[in-house]
């Protein structure tokens, strides 16, 4: 499948970015210590997170006006802590406690994947957090996001249409531009019936050991990762990987089932190698391409990632024929020589 020219990413948070029950769990076990009380803290954390859904369903629906997750959650806590014997607790303890949400730590790949995904494109978050939530978990986790976007800014909770939608116009970008990211196909598959592309990278504990939804892709993503550091690789150029270190090594080939294999035959391989390089060499330098080729036409065709090195990679070209020899000094910035060549031959 080829992939589309992708200009921003848009991100999940809850469960994609950040490890939402072990954070709730670790700082509820603290308050045990802390307050001399003994309350299972995972089976808290699941439980307020399962409030989640319904608490926005209802603003959804319109059976309530916009409410901000902050107020949600701050709610749901209320409703919650008396089933813990936790009603006691006074406002500033309420409060410091609906506020571990802004302080949900990340994942262990997140944010040094998110790093490398910035280098090369725009990345936003398309969460149904409320902007101030978001923007403190950032600075408390190290999240180096270029726009908070989603539900707050919109108006609209996932997988309302106007979340990814008006996200994607205040981008200022069409969806097919836009990929969002997430752990969760619901997220995903709400996404790709509005145009965006996709990216699932699984959490397999999100939920705890005993998860067992979101575990695969279950749906033909345009990505499909293991973490953020491989869905940055594959949206990566080999020259922004290697730190502007790569060589392109090219040659034309000659054996026969070389050209079977790719459907084409030796009469067209040097129109074809030509126009190819030409394409590529264009790519990585043009902002917008327009190429009529023999087989392949461009318009209005774009890299979005660029090469670490100016104007581009040096291109090595193989060649041992004098006209290959040629071909190489016009068209390449090295000639590669075959091993077989002895010094005296290449001299001539």
């Amino acid at each position: 499948m080829t992939k589309p020219d992708i200009r921003a990413l848009l991100f999940d948070v809850f469960g994609t970015v950040v490890d939402w029950r072990a954070s709730i769990v670790g700082e509820g076990l603290a308050m045990n210590r802390r307050l001399g009380i003994d309350v299972d803290w995972e089976v808290f954390a699941d439980r307020w997170r399962g409030m989640y859904q319904p608490a926005m369903e209802r603003v959804r629906t319109g059976e309530r006006p916009w409410t901000i997750l902050d107020v949600l959650h701050r709610e749901s806590l209320d409703t919650l802590l008396p089933e813990f014997g936790l009603d006691h607790l006074d406002e500033p303890a309420r409060d410091r406690l609906n506020r571990v949400w802004h302080r949900l730590r990340p994942w262990p790949d997140a944010a040094a994947g998110l790093a490398r995904m910035k280098e090369t494109r725009v990345i936003a978050t398309c969460s149904n957090g409320n902007v101030s939530l978001v923007v403190n978990m950032a600075r408390f986790s190290s999240l180096p996001w270029d726009m908070v976007l989603g539900a707050e800014v919109t108006r609209h909770y996932k997988p309302q249409p106007g979340a990814y939608l008006e996200s994607v116009r205040m981008l200022g970008l069409a969806p097919e531009q836009c990929c969002m990211v997430a752990a969760h196909n619901s997220d995903l598959v709400a996404a790709e019936a509005l145009g965006l592309a996709t990216a699932f990278v699984p959490r397999p504990t999100e939920y705890g050991p005993d998860q067992d939804i979101d575990l695969v892709a279950e749906n033909d993503y345009t990505y499909v990762a293991t973490d953020f550091i491989d869905l940055a690789e594959q949206l990566a150029t080999m020259d922004v990987m290697s730190g502007g270190r790569m060589i392109v090594g090219v040659g034309l080939g000659y054996r026969d089932v070389e050209f079977a294999g790719f459907g084409t035959v030796q009469a067209d391989r040097i129109r074809r190698f030509e126009e190819n390089l030409e394409a590529i060499r264009r790519l990585w330098t043009e902002e917008k391409v327009t190429m009529e080729g023999s087989h392949f036409a461009l318009r209005e065709a774009s890299c979005p990632t660029r090469p670490v090195q100016k104007p581009h990679p040096p291109i090595w070209l193989g060649a041992n024929a004098d006209a290959a020899i040629r071909r190489a000094a016009r068209l390449g910035t090295c000639w590669y020589i075959n091993p077989h060549n002895r010094i005296s031959t290449i001299l001539e």
